[in-house]
């Protein structure tokens, strides 16, 4: 189980320390806290936050298809 925080400036967003399990509790975090943000400041550091997991997420998908020998 990962925790995440997702702060601006140094203050949580959302006061709380968010523990996901699945994808779409992630999905709907992501969805929530983009309901919740109505500044540029925080839409962009949340943006640039979330690009950067999911820049990891893909680059682990590529290695383990690699891996496999699997382009999907």
């Amino acid at each position: 189980m990962m925790k995440y925080r997702l702060t601006s400036k140094g203050k949580n967003i959302k006061g709380i320390i968010m523990e996901l399990k699945t994808v779409e509790e992630i999905v709907k975090a992501i969805e929530s806290l983009t309901d919740s943000l109505d500044n540029t400041t925080d839409l962009d550091h949340a943006w640039l936050s979330i690009t950067k997991a999911v820049g990891y997420l893909s680059s682990k998908d590529s290695m383990y298809k690699y891996k496999r020998g699997k382009h999907d």
